[in-house]
Order: C-alpha cells, then sequence, then structure tokens
C-alpha cells in the first residue's frame, strides 16, 4: 500500500545511507591516491624537491587514516542493532583490506623508484 513502510524499510534506508558514505569516501579516497600519484610524478620528474613530496605523502597519509576512521563508523554502523547488515560490513571490511594492501605496494613502489 502506498504511504505505508514495509518492515525494515527504515533500515535499508540507513543502509542505503551507510553505503552512500562509504561510495563518497572511497571518492575522496581516490582523490587522495590520484595527488599522491601527481607528486611522485613531479618528484621523480625533477619538478618537485624531495622535501615538497614528503609533505604531500605526509598529507596523503593523513587523508587516509582520516578516510579509514571513516569508513571504519560505516562498518559499525552496519553492524549496529537498527541496520544489522553484517554482510555489507563484511563487504566493507574486504575493500578496506584491500585498500591497505594497495597503499602498501604503491608506498613500495615509489620507494624502489627512487633507489
Amino acid at each position: 500500500m502506498a504511504g505505508v513502510e514495509a518492515p525494515g524499510d527504515a533500515s535499508m534506508s540507513t543502509a542505503l545511507e551507510l553505503l552512500t558514505e562509504f561510495t563518497g569516501l572511497q571518492g575522496a579516497r581516490s582523490a587522495a591516491y590520484a595527488q599522491l600519484e601527481r607528486g611522485f610524478a613531479l618528484f621523480l620528474g625533477g619538478d618537485a624537491e624531495q622535501k615538497d613530496y614528503v609533505t604531500l605523502a605526509n598529507s596523503a597519509r593523513d587523508s587516509f587514516v582520516l578516510i579509514s576512521q571513516q569508513i571504519q563508523a560505516v562498518e559499525l554502523g552496519l553492524l549496529s542493532d537498527d541496520v544489522h547488515r553484517p554482510d555489507l560490513a563484511a563487504f566493507v571490511r574486504k575493500v578496506q583490506e584491500l585498500e591497505r594492501d594497495k597503499l602498501t605496494k604503491t608506498i613500495e613502489l615509489q620507494v624502489a623508484s627512487v633507489h
């Protein structure tokens, strides 16, 4: 019936809001990666000093930490009694793990490129 909420609709709306927030945070993480890559390319090309790249890398690291903390909050929201979507929380956790691995490999590759 129109105007009548089925049981669970409020939770689904909340889950949708949390996933929308997650998507936005992933976009911010992507932008931080792009900034890090641009800075590294400038450094390798001689258009930026090492200290400038280090400053940029530290800023990117701080962004990654903040984004990760915000995504952890999304994961906890998905696990809450109100939403109770452990399947979606597991998906978010897996993405977090993959992003951590990607960042580690990106840093390793950049360090290896310099030496």
